[in-house]
């Protein structure tokens, strides 16, 4: 029993960070098909990926020694079909008659490996049944799912190991897909206690017409992962053409320029969505519904980013000038000192603007009463 605890412990342990890490595309997903992101979806998604998670574990764990793995003498395939019931045949000490053979004979491995191997998939059928996936479809993910497992045994763990650690069955092929297909036939009894997937549906579609603050922060991240992922790539093509800009300036002109394009250029060009917006489906727009003029557009980016950034990137800047340096001035310490204070109330205005918006569910913030724009959704629904 303890073999089969370990892996899911260790799936526990490492489930938060990979569901930190994965996040984002989810909800962009999610959020650019459906245009909302429901929580009991959200409660699927994330059991099915702990299911995945889990279901691994419990194929590769636990990992043995390279030295011993290096030793070992014992078979690395079967091929030959229902291997599995001659085993059981051979070696099983259960007899339906005889009740005092229950408890060790369902407990030997003629009987826990076959049946481990079916229920092993039975979830993935289940979840793929509830995803809208077909018979057909379900027969062959499952068998591509379990074939992924045997291939990752027989590879030695993709080459970290001199030799599989555990068998390739293809008896465990035949178990894994059938368990998938089981889990395909009782899927209407166990879905028959999730909520209604109409009403899900609907939820969804009044959802995708609504501008939530979960869909206005994931818009936000995919922002910057753009800027952060194109400011290296523009920072080398900078360099090919030293004589526009200097390499002592452009640490400084490629964010900026990179700024004003991503976040003023592109929605004029775009009609008041960003990147980010557009894979979520907002947009910018005045607050009387009509288009955002540019300069509504300009004055939302410059309150937004083009005066909180240089402050904060001020302070940064001066903090990193005292650690190289090490000494400063009194009369330095003193204007450093006045500067991080601003920079601190500044920051403390920020959020508190942000939490109380939140909690009063105010969509509009500062820098979208001042430019006098709002957020509307443009996700339209399937009919």
């Amino acid at each position: 029993m303890t073999a089969y605890l370990y892996p899911i412990k260790m799936a526990i342990l490492i489930f938060p960070f990979l569901a930190l890490l994965i996040s984002l595309p989810i909800f962009a997903y999610e959020y650019h098909r459906r245009g909302s992101f429901v929580r009991f979806r959200a409660f699927v998604i994330y059991t099915f990926i702990f299911y995945l998670l889990t279901a691994y574990f419990l194929i590769i764990l636990p990992l043995p020694s390279r030295a011993l793995v290096a030793q070992l003498t014992t078979p690395k395939y079967n091929l030959q079909p229902l291997m599995f019931v001659q085993e059981f045949i051979k070696t099983n000490t259960f007899d339906p008659l005889n009740i005092h053979t229950y408890r060790t004979g369902l407990l030997e491995p003629a009987i826990i490996q076959p049946l481990f191997n079916i229920f092993l998939t039975i979830p993935f059928g289940i979840y793929l049944k509830y995803f809208g996936f077909n018979w057909r479809k379900i027969l062959i993910f499952s068998f591509v799912l379990s074939l992924f497992f045997e291939l990752t045994q027989l590879s030695g763990l993709y080459g970290i190991y001199v030799r599989p650690y555990r068998l390739f069955d293809v008896d465990d092929l035949l178990l894994n897909t059938s368990g998938g297909m089981l889990g395909w036939a009782i899927a209407p009894i166990v879905l028959h206690l999730f909520p209604d997937h109409e009403a899900i549906q609907a939820q969804e579609k009044r959802l995708g017409q609504t501008v939530t603050f979960p869909r206005r922060f994931v818009a936000f991240l995919l922002d910057w992962l753009i800027f952060f992922v194109a400011m290296p790539i523009v920072l080398v093509l900078v360099d090919f053409f030293p004589h526009f800009v200097s390499p002592q300036n452009d640490i400084i002109l490629v964010p900026a320029l990179l700024l004003i394009v991503l976040f003023f250029i592109v929605p004029v060009l775009m009609q008041g969505a960003t990147l980010g917006k557009r894979i979520v489906h907002l947009r910018i727009v005045r607050q009387d519904g009509t288009p955002a003029h540019a300069a509504n557009l300009f004055w939302r980016a410059f309150w937004q980013y083009f005066i909180p950034i240089p402050i904060f990137t001020t302070l940064g800047i001066a903090m990193l000038m005292i650690l190289e340096h090490g000494t400063i001035s009194q009369g330095d310490l003193d204007r450093l000192l006045l500067l991080f204070g601003l920079g601190a109330l500044f920051a403390v205005i920020l959020l508190i603007h942000f939490l109380v918006n939140l909690i009063r569910k105010n969509p509009d913030f500062y820098y979208d009463n001042i430019a006098h724009t709002t957020l509307i959704s443009t996700f339209k629904s399937a009919k």
